[in-house]
């Protein structure tokens, strides 16, 4: 007997099940946390559809595209006659399919309300959850077949706005929270897969969309502003923006801070990493979008940019959280408002918002299993969230401003990311292999340490550097040797041996040193001058005369 293609090489008999969401970060909802409790069970045949109609549909089109996944057309769902859509995105079209359907939500629970739906909050909405009457009486129900809440805020919305569901309606608690909880201890490893030692604090900002959201009210430059203003051996910025900034009509975040990105500033991919962020975060700064939310579940400092009160309803619980969180202020210094929010973070009572006490995981799978009249397979727990990546404009900080002062025995150092040449003033220091023309010509310093050069090469790349670079006064240059080969405009190179982890700072401090104390006509050249400046170091360098 002949193969044929049609036949299943398993041979228990299959379901299909459609994953069908309106945008990208719905797409990202169903991937990431639903597809992970079925993975292994080869009797279900999964496929993912665009609801047609959102603004953003084309951004999920996309997603689809580069992930590479199995995708049915919207239009030829109805054909293929699945046994179950489960859509993360609230639709009426979902009942033009004649299938049973479960709408799951793909933030964090039902709380802003949408004009386009009458002010009804999004998600509950009569608009979205009921099939139209004049397609009666061939849809058996006017309502999906089941709709999974995150907790009992979400159910009391919903007796608010669409009565008419809660027979369908239960509280299983939230698969995004679950994950993140079951991760929480993965913070270290995620705070080392984005090179923030221990001793730094990782400040987050993250804002959702809409006029009322941390950018929709003016604050779209707080990222900068934080990097410029925070010590870089002490903090940390990075920015999570929501998906539809990104995928929206305008300019994108991740476009205007592409200075920022490449001088140190962390953005995941909107698809994924906010999450292990916001575990790797000392404060999250946001508003009343769902990284706030989530970041203020699991029991991280949060600090409010903003917040959406006019879009919720005041009895809303989340409305408390904008009630009770601090608030930033943008017009005084950042590092001691960002401090004291982390040193008085107060807990909120987030269970009515999004319940932990359930098994979310455990709870739909069972429900899905009894839709498609299949034997359970038992779900595997709760997946940990890999270690964050990040967007690939990211890079370390190649260019900063120094601030030190001398003092006896020691030196006081502070060094503040420098982006945009506009954000240069005092004594600037460039890597040699940052690639911003302009910050390089404005360089005082110049540190060519991403590779080592043999003694020779590094002598030919310091004159090369100060030909090239006018406004440089030092350069610096790694041998393979191990130490730095120093020169200055007035043809002076010294030798200088110091621990790996200094080399930064002494050659930047040895310019400024030799800039404030006047040296003597021999320099650089007269290692025993500068005995004063090894006494500011713990661990002093030595100098030695080519």
């Amino acid at each position: 007997m002949s193969i044929d293609p049609a036949d299943p090489t398993f041979p228990e008999q299959r379901r299909t099940v459609v994953l069908a969401a309106a945008n990208q970060q719905a797409i990202a909802r169903l991937l990431y946390d639903l597809v992970p409790l079925f993975i292994t069970d080869h009797r279900l045949h999964i496929r993912f559809t665009v609801i047609p109609g959102s603004r953003f549909e084309h951004a999920a089109h996309r997603f689809l595209r580069n992930l590479d996944l199995r995708v049915i057309p919207w239009k030829e769902v109805r054909a293929l006659k699945p046994d179950l859509i489960i859509s993360a995105s609230p639709s009426r079209k979902l009942h033009r399919t004649r299938a049973p359907f479960i709408v799951l939500a793909h933030g964090a629970g039902n709380h802003r309300r949408r004009a386009d739906f009458g002010g009804k909050v999004y998600g509950v909405a009569p608009q979205q959850l009921l099939g139209p009457r004049r397609l009666l009486p061939w849809l058996k129900r006017r309502m999906p077949t089941w709709l999974p809440l995150a907790g009992e805020a979400s159910i009391e919305a919903l007796a608010r706005d669409c009565p008419e569901a809660l027979s369908v309606a239960t509280v299983v608690g939230d698969l995004c929270l679950e994950r993140m909880l079951s991760s929480l201890s993965e913070w270290r490893r995620y705070r080392s897969a984005l090179g923030i030692a221990r001793d730094q604090k990782f400040i987050l900002v993250s804002s959702t969309w809409g006029d009322q959201s941390l950018v929709g009210q003016g604050h779209a430059d707080l990222p900068e502003r934080l990097l410029a203003s925070l010590p870089m051996d002490e903090f940390v910025v990075g920015a999570a923006p929501h998906p539809n900034i990104e995928n929206g009509d305008g300019g994108t975040l991740r476009g205007k801070l592409f200075p920022q990105l490449r001088n140190g500033l962390i953005m995941p991919p909107l698809h994924e990493g906010w999450r292990a962020m916001v575990i790797a975060a000392d404060l999250v700064i946001g508003d009343s979008g769902s990284v706030t939310q989530y970041a203020t579940a699991i029991g991280k400092p949060v600090l409010l940019g903003a917040f959406g009160f006019d879009q919720m309803f005041p009895e809303d619980p989340l409305t408390e959280l904008g009630r009770e969180a601090p608030f930033i202020n943008y017009d005084k210094p950042f590092a001691p408002q960002l401090l004291d929010a982390i040193e008085r973070a107060r807990r909120f009572d987030f269970d009515r918002v999004l319940s932990w006490r359930h098994n979310a995981g455990k709870l739909i799978a069972a429900e899905v299993y009894e839709m498609l009249d299949l034997s359970p397979r038992k779900p595997p727990e709760p997946p940990q969230l890999p270690p964050p990546e990040t967007v690939d404009e990211h890079g370390p900080t190649r260019a900063w401003r120094l601030l030190v002062r001398f003092g006896t025995g020691y030196a006081e150092r502070v060094r503040l990311p420098v982006s945009t040449v506009e954000e240069a003033s005092g004594t600037v220091v460039v890597r040699a292999d940052c690639d911003d023309r302009p910050l390089k010509a404005r360089a005082d310093v110049l540190l060519h340490h991403h590779e080592r050069l043999s003694p020779a090469d590094a002598r030919e790349e310091i004159d090369f550097h100060l030909e090239d670079w006018e406004h440089a006064g030092t350069v610096s240059v790694l041998t393979t040797g191990g130490h730095l080969l120093v020169g200055n405009r007035r043809g002076q190179v010294i030798g200088v041996r110091c621990a790996l982890e200094l080399i930064d700072d002494v050659a930047a401090d040895l310019h400024v040193w030799l800039t404030e104390h006047a040296p003597d006509p021999a320099g650089l050249d007269a290692a025993d001058s500068l005995e004063d400046f090894q006494r500011q170091f713990e661990t002093p360098p030595t100098f030695f005369s080519l």
